[in-house]
């Protein structure tokens, strides 16, 4: 596991340029950091890579026993449904955007992000899987 230091904006940045690559990066609660499985060096530029701090946690120490327990790397390593891969296109079944349609922006052990088509407007949202169902969409 991979943990990554940068300021706000960098790591709005590395979590795009991280995404196109289909790395999944996890949020902490600290504003600051950001984790990962896969080393984000092979992925990003160096130009951006020589900006951050990124330390690989080991097996044996204390956070990474922590965050296991925590079952965050288990969604990290990519315990959610392939049904919701990125981009596939969804209905919303449930909660408050029941009856929108969407695309899906990101998969995590028990919600997608998805880019939600709401009255002309696209916003993204934490919605569960249980409340969504994968569109039919016809070949053009």
């Amino acid at each position: 596991m991979f943990m990554i230091q940068a300021s706000m904006n960098k790591l709005k940045v590395v979590r795009k340029k991280l995404a196109e690559q289909g790395v999944h990066v996890v949020d902490t609660i600290l504003p600051d950091y950001v984790l990962t499985v896969r080393d984000p060096r092979q992925y990003l530029p160096s130009e951006l890579t020589s900006s951050l701090i990124i330390k690989q946690s080991k097996e044996n120490e204390a956070y990474t026993r922590i965050l296991k327990d925590a079952g965050i790397v288990e969604r990290m390593l990519g315990d959610a449904p392939d049904q919701f891969a990125f981009g596939t296109p969804v209905v919303v079944t449930g909660g408050e955007y029941k009856g929108f349609n969407g695309h899906v922006a990101q998969n995590e052990a028990k919600t997608c992000v998805v880019e939600v088509e709401v009255w002309g407007k696209v916003i993204s949202a934490s919605i569960r899987h249980t409340d969504l169902k994968v569109r039919e969409t016809p070949f053009r």
